[in-house]
């Protein structure tokens, strides 16, 4: 009798511990795993980072798995080439923009979804930040455009919870 309560013991506590494991677990639109012999990055596409952390080479989200993604919403033009990444898609406080290449007379432009402009900012560096954090959730366009020949280069919807 001790043993059969002991044994019932031992399983009623294992299964409780069990029960008490949590694993991180996502749903995701879509993601990949890359792994090198020092480093490995994981990445899914549609969730949202809680906080972020920066300094001048690195940056650090938590929370949930850092979405990075370009969504272009319909424009680029073909005489001006110039990669841009806009991120994090959805944002909650900041967008980062980065780009290898700055040209004079580039300008970001933030839209809200009436139209109206909300923010006017000149590229001066290869990666900028733009502060959302007074901002509503809501639907932003972002364009990025040459000042200096009044061309719309790329065009980029921001979403921000």
């Amino acid at each position: 009798m001790k043993k059969l309560s002991v044994c019932l013991m031992i399983w009623a506590f294992s299964i409780s511990v069990m029960s008490q494991i949590i694993e991180p677990q996502a749903i995701t639109a879509s993601g990949n795993t890359f792994s090198s012999s020092n480093v490995v990055l994981t990445y899914s596409i549609g969730e949202i980072a809680t906080e972020t952390y920066k300094t001048s080479s690195l940056m650090l989200s938590q929370g949930f798995i850092q979405p990075e993604i370009n969504v272009e919403t319909g424009y680029t033009d073909p005489e001006i080439s110039v990669d841009f990444k806009v991120y994090p898609v959805p944002a909650t406080s900041y967008v980062f923009i980065e780009s290898e290449e700055v040209r004079e007379n580039m300008v970001v432009e933030l839209y809200n979804i009436s139209g109206s402009k909300l923010l006017t900012a000149q590229i001066t560096e290869n990666k900028m930040q733009i502060d959302l954090k007074n901002l509503p959730a809501s639907e932003y366009q972002l364009n990025i455009i040459s000042s200096g020949q009044k061309k719309l280069i790329k065009s980029y919807k921001i979403v921000k919870f």
